[in-house]
């Protein structure tokens, strides 16, 4: 999968990058990626780092944009004497994870140029890794009450009890909307990484599978990458053949191991099937039921686009992000696009959205291939459709690590793609 063998170190240290699970709350996974870095370097490296990547005018840039849109919600809060500070610390928490994001590639990424691919290829690993320990939490109950020394009684109750222990598995700090929105993204940099520029192998297929069962553990919004991640494959710039040939190899060979799985784990595929399928499916048990495709959050996410909001607030937000009696979010709405606007006005999503292209950096014209182009365009729409839903744009830490990570990625790897 990754050519050098000390690799190991390195998925390792993006897992505890990406998914940033506390240890002693408020220290998090990331933190400690700068010191198994640090030993990483002198082992493997004899301490030599690697500043290329400290050259680059866009990490400043980057630096920049953030302590803009935290003095921006700050002004915002102050004009209308709101002072709510929940949001704007969103962005110190970009600022501190943009650092150690740029730890990682000064400590772990040596000098030699990588190929673009052998980062997805890390992307995509850690959530591979992320649904085994999933698999392991949701067959094994020892091992989720392990991981769930990571959570707060919260999301303990939330996720894992209220759903009957298909979720809350994850060893993150977001097990919820941001997995959700991190299996999303991966499914797009599977598709890049291992379908359209190599050969079909039986680890790709296992790889894609556990991907797939993660997804399914994380929520149903990582579906939708799923969908993305197939419409990316067929206005790729792989041939007409290959688009016929490759989906017909990864259909019968996915039937082939599932059909194995169910000889081999007739216990843990029926429990999934009791278990998982009904949350996954649900609009589908509806309406079998109903005769109308709806679900739970379907039905509170339609209440929540109800929400009445006035013209001022349209256009001057109310400098409130949460509601700070209470501690829920303002006027008990989740949408994305909502709270971005009740919080500063239509201006300020504006910002935000921009903030979300400058991150992809979609408007370079110096793209080495249409496969990169699409790539970026395509998870822009589906962020923005997810931002319809929960806050997404320039907001999550998911979307924020995985596509900060992979702008860094494309900026010191080759030119050429595998």
């Amino acid at each position: 999968m990754l050519k050098e063998n000390n690799n190991i170190f390195v998925v390792l240290s993006a897992f505890l990058l990406f998914n940033s699970f506390y240890i002693l709350p408020p220290i998090t996974s990331s933190f400690i990626v700068p010191v198994i870095g640090l030993i990483y370097s002198l082992i493997y490296r004899n301490g030599n780092l690697s500043y290329k990547i400290i050259r680059k005018k866009k990490l400043f840039k980057h630096y920049c944009f953030i302590v803009l849109l935290f003095g921006s919600n700050l002004l915002i809060t102050i004009l209308h004497s709101s002072y709510d500070l929940s949001y704007a610390k969103n962005y110190l928490a970009q600022f501190i994870q943009l650092t150690l994001i740029l730890s990682f590639f000064l400590l772990f990424i040596p000098y030699k140029i990588y190929n673009i691919n052998y980062f997805e290829r890390i992307i995509v690993l850690t959530f591979v890794l992320q649904s085994i320990v999933q698999i392991a939490a949701f067959s094994i109950p020892s091992i989720a009450q392990i991981i769930h020394l990571t959570y707060d009684q919260d999301k303990i109750q939330r996720l894992y009890l209220n759903y009957g222990g298909i979720r809350g598995l994850a060893l993150t700090g977001s097990p919820g909307w941001g997995l959700s929105i991190g299996y999303a993204i991966s499914f797009l940099f599977y598709v890049k990484s291992y379908i359209l520029t190599r050969n079909i192998k039986f680890t790709t297929i296992i790889i894609g599978l556990l991907l797939i069962v993660g997804a399914l553990f994380s929520g149903r919004t990582a579906f939708l990458g799923l969908l993305f991640s197939v419409l990316y494959f067929f206005i790729s710039n792989d041939t007409y053949t290959q688009k016929i040939i490759k989906p017909i190899k990864i259909f019968i060979s996915m039937l082939t191991i599932l059909f194995i799985c169910m000889i081999i784990y007739p216990t843990m595929i029926q429990q999934i099937e009791q278990k998982v399928f009904p949350f996954i499916f649900e609009f589908v048990y509806k309406y079998e039921n109903t005769g109308k495709f709806s679900s739970k959050s379907t039905d509170v996410l339609s209440n929540m686009w109800g929400v009445k909001i006035t013209f001022n607030e349209i256009m001057f937000g109310s400098g409130i992000f949460t509601d700070q009696s209470s501690g829920n979010y303002y006027k008990n709405v989740d949408v994305g696009v909502i709270r971005n606007i009740l919080f500063g006005g239509i201006l300020w999503f504006v910002l935000i959205c921009f903030y979300q292209i400058f991150i992809l950096d979609i408007f370079n014209k110096n793209f080495r291939c249409k496969n990169e182009k699409n790539i970026l365009i395509l998870l822009f729409i589906m962020l923005s459709i997810m931002e319809l839903k929960a806050m997404t744009l320039g907001f999550n830490k998911y979307m924020f690590t995985i596509l900060t990570f992979y702008y860094f990625s494309k900026k010191i790897s080759k030119v050429e793609e595998l």
